[in-house]
């Protein structure tokens, strides 16, 4: 294991402390049995998981469908998104991180399509 997938399991996990409030993180266990830590704006951007009750973020909430690279890749996107709407970040600056953002393996392109019908 390890590599970068990893490392950006801990990003995530550095930004949703990054406010230091711990009611503001959620934990997620992905279908391969990894958690991964989020901020609940950030997953509130998720359909499916918007609307978790106070009590997620203490017991990992399970996303059954989803891998822990998928997860991660999608969390990436909600977590950049709430600190760009948060920032004021330029359309142009948004746009051109979607698109590098995008900018993947065909199988992963696969996987984050078929985690938006969740």
């Amino acid at each position: 294991r390890g590599g970068a997938a990893d490392n950006d399991r801990g990003w995530l996990a550095r930004t949703a402390m990054a406010d230091n409030s711990e009611t503001n993180v959620i934990k997620l266990e992905s279908s391969d049995g990894q958690v991964i830590e989020a901020t609940r704006d950030a997953a509130n951007m998720s359909g499916f998981l918007n609307g978790l009750d106070d009590e997620a973020g203490e017991v990992p909430v399970p996303v059954l469908q989803v891998t822990a690279n998928t997860l991660t890749k999608i969390l990436e996107y909600c977590e950049y998104h709430c600190r760009a709407g948060q920032q004021n970040t330029p359309e142009a600056e948004m746009k051109a991180w979607d698109e590098n953002f995008i900018a993947v393996d065909d199988a992963m392109l696969f996987d984050l399509m078929l985690a938006a019908n969740y």
